[in-house]
């Protein structure tokens, strides 16, 4: 968690106008986090107001977590998935 605190602050720090949740997202962007570390992010770092409900936050850590893990073409569909054409 402390990585991605870290990460967070920083994002903050080079971008004073951006939202919480843009911070949070370039933040994980491509970094491989889980969805444990990014839940417990979504709690930790995002203030629950009107803009972030408790209710959404299946939706958030669903968005984080396709950021973070990005599929990679050969990588997450099996070896040989670009030799199939």
């Amino acid at each position: 968690m402390r990585s991605i605190k870290y990460l967070f602050l920083e994002k903050q720090k080079e971008n004073p106008n951006w939202g919480d949740f843009i911070c949070l997202t370039e933040a994980v962007r491509n970094k491989g986090f889980s969805w444990k570390w990014l839940g417990i992010a979504i709690d930790e770092l995002l203030p629950e107001s009107a803009d972030y409900e408790s209710s959404e936050k299946k939706q958030y850590l669903e968005f984080l977590y396709s950021v973070s893990n990005p599929l990679v073409e050969g990588k997450n569909r099996g070896g040989n998935a670009l030799k199939r054409a």
